[in-house]
This record gives structure tokens, sequence and C-alpha cells, in this order.
């Protein structure tokens, strides 16, 4: 696919403004939102959606006008930091955004009040919200929504740095948004060579390993990796 048709995936505005801010889009996973966590600190809440337990452990999820701070649970971060279940239909199955826990809620409704059926990555006032609540995580990426964007202040653009150094460290590739002369520009960033094959030696461990726990030898996989690569890029082709 093309970095138009990314673009195009990404936002459905022309000029949304996640493009003036410090940005980063990467394939949306539980790695990647754990890794946000661990930089800022915070413990992370889905808007606008209630949070699954309630104080006492008890899962109820569907609830609503629940308060946001209610993410911050234990019971609750485990949900949302494996996106399994619960969590994982609201991410991607809905149009929501993740942010701090602790952030102001009626600055969040106000916000709101800028979202069109659009999605909240086409919000008109990134800026003034993040210089509120400090960063902000939305997935995106058409129907499947298996990219995550990650916005921050100006003030906590550090983040972003890290969060590129992460993605670099584990040979992923990652994209940034900005807004130049009125086109919304993708710039695609992938990881070094030596970072990249360092993630192909760990994966492929992994997927030998697991493998061999299903009773497939290693003498056995090797016959199938060249077909395996071949149909693989060939979808890649058809996706295009």
């Amino acid at each position: 696919m093309s970095e138009s048709e990314l673009v195009q995936q990404f936002f459905q505005s022309p000029q949304p403004s996640a493009g003036l801010v410090p940005n980063l889009i990467t394939h949306f996973d539980s790695d990647f939102l754990n890794a946000i966590v661990h930089i800022n600190g915070a413990k992370a809440g889905i808007w606008n959606a209630g949070a699954p337990y309630d104080e006492e452990d008890r899962y109820q999820p569907f609830r609503e006008g629940l308060p946001l701070k209610d993410w911050g649970l234990a019971y609750n971060q485990g949900e949302l930091l494996q996106l399994t279940g619960y969590s994982n239909t609201l991410v991607f199955g809905n149009d929501t955004l993740i942010v701090d826990c602790l952030a102001d809620e009626k600055v969040l409704a106000a916000a709101e009040q800028n979202r069109s059926e659009m999605g909240y990555q086409d919000l008109t006032e990134f800026p003034k919200l993040l210089q509120e609540i400090g960063w902000a995580l939305v997935a995106v990426g058409g129907e499947e929504k298996n990219f995550g964007l990650f916005m921050s202040s100006d003030e906590n653009r550090g983040y972003v740095r890290m969060l590129q150094s992460w993605c670099h460290d584990r040979g992923r590739l990652f994209y940034t948004v900005s807004v130049n002369q009125d086109e919304l520009v993708l710039t695609a960033h992938p990881a070094p060579l030596e970072n990249r094959v360092q993630a192909i030696r760990e994966q492929g461990i992994q997927f030998i390993a697991k493998m061999g726990q299903w009773g497939v030898p290693v003498h056995e996989l090797q016959p199938h990796m060249d077909e395996l690569i071949k149909h693989i890029a060939a979808q890649q082709e058809t996706d295009v």
C-alpha cells in the first residue's frame, strides 16, 4: 500500500490537527501500549467507555456513566494492557481514545463536541486538547484499525522520541505525519537493518520453538519456509 493510500486509511480529514503535534504511527498491539505507559508512567484508560471491573473486582462490562479513573483499578489495567476480550473490542471495534485515566473528563467532553463521524483521529483541536491531557492514543487504519496513532503535547514530545527509539530497537517501522503547505505528509521511518535482522531472529526462534512444542521438528519446517514467504509476499502485493 502506498503512503498516499495509508494517509487515507489513517485519516478522513485532509488536514487533521494530529499533523500539528508530535506524533508517531506504528502497529498497534499490547507491546506498543505497554511501552507507552512504561514511558510516561501513567495508568491508561479508554474514553469514552466504562471499565469492566468494579472496586470489588467484579466483572460487570458494558456499564455506562462510570468515571474514567476507574480504569486505574488493577483488574482494569490488566484487562486494557493485554488488549484481550472486552478491551480489544472497545479499542479496535469502536471509536475510542486511550488517555491517562486521570485526565480531566470535562476537557475530553468539550473536545468531543468537535468530533464528527470521522473519528477521534480527525479531531480539529488536538494541540489544545493535548496541552490539557498530555498525550493520547487512537486506533487507526481502516476497518481493522491495526495501527496506533500516538500524540503528545509539545511539552511531552520526549514521549514520542522515546517511542521512536523503542520501535527501532525492536525492528519496527513507524510513520510520522505532518502538514506541509496545507498538504498532509506521511513519512516512513524503517528500523535500521541490523535491528530488523535481530527482530527476524528473535521472532523466528519463538516461532520454531512453538512449532517444536506442537510436535513439528525443525527439519519439517525448512522445506515450507520459502513457500510461506512467497505466499505472504503475494498477499501483500494483492493488498497494495
